[in-house]
């Protein structure tokens, strides 16, 4: 519940502070593993479009590197997970919308070092 609470606070907050504080949209992410998924960071870019960074619970996997991206109302237009070389928990700490590009970083498990940086 807290994710999804920080999710929405965030949401009211940047999207150019609405008077009454009115909630504009939320969504919960439920991905494939039907597990724990959640949002770590946001940004938003000039259109409004809204994205998300995280990790995701699969099925048979560890967390998994998430990122998502939803447009002004609400909808979600695409989402993406990766999942490291050694199956353990991936995920994203950071994201930045900058130049018409999405930048997000965070760590994922490989199989011949442990933790690696991955952008």
């Amino acid at each position: 519940m807290k994710p999804l609470f920080f999710l929405i606070l965030i949401l009211l907050v940047s999207s150019n502070m609405n008077a009454q504080f009115n909630e504009l949209w939320h969504k919960t992410h439920n991905g494939k593993g039907d597990y724990s998924d959640v949002f770590t960071c946001m940004t938003t870019d000039d259109a409004g479009n809204v994205y998300a960074a995280g990790y995701s619970m699969e099925i048979g996997e560890n967390a998994n590197f998430l990122m998502a991206k939803y447009n002004s109302s609400g909808t979600l237009l695409w989402h993406k997970t990766w999942n490291g070389s050694g199956n353990g928990p991936d995920q994203a700490n950071a994201i930045q919308f900058a130049n018409n590009r999405i930048y997000a970083t965070g760590y994922v498990n490989s199989t011949i070092v442990g933790h690696d940086f991955f952008t």
